[in-house]
């Protein structure tokens, strides 16, 4: 996922040294604060510090892990210029998505838990990434 997230920087000319990364879900299980095992925390340990801006929402945990974790989503996404799915949350899955591509600086969407269809993102005007569903 973190080289779809490059991948997809590149491609909308953002360096990665002045990127702001909204991981969306920080637990393993959606509607969980079990981060037991969860792929952000790799995804984390591998954009900390190489990104300008790392900020991590989810409702549901208490303790953030490296980064900032913020609670509300207008936050986290304002200004981003990627936002990656990693835990499948209801929230995101009832997100306004149209909003929150106003509230991004670039419309980098990266989808690692197929919360979003394809068509319906591009819709909202990203560039969407979905794993295991090619662009």
């Amino acid at each position: 996922m973190v080289e779809l997230v490059e991948k997809g920087l590149a491609e909308a000319g953002v360096k990665l040294a002045s990127a702001k990364v909204a991981v969306l879900g920080l637990a393993f299980l959606r509607d969980s604060d079990n981060t037991r095992n969860s792929p952000a925390l790799i995804i984390i340990d591998l954009l900390y510090g190489r990104v300008k801006d790392l900020v991590v929402h989810d409702t549901m945990v208490e303790k953030s892990y490296k980064a900032t974790l913020i609670r509300d989503i207008d936050s986290a996404l304002a200004g981003a210029d990627c936002a990656v799915i990693v835990t499948d949350h209801s929230v995101y899955k009832s997100l306004d998505w149209g909003r929150a591509r106003r509230l991004m600086r670039t419309p980098l969407l990266v989808d690692g838990r197929n919360v979003l269809d394809s068509t319906e993102a591009r819709l909202f005007g990203f560039k969407y990434i979905g794993i295991g569903k090619g662009k």
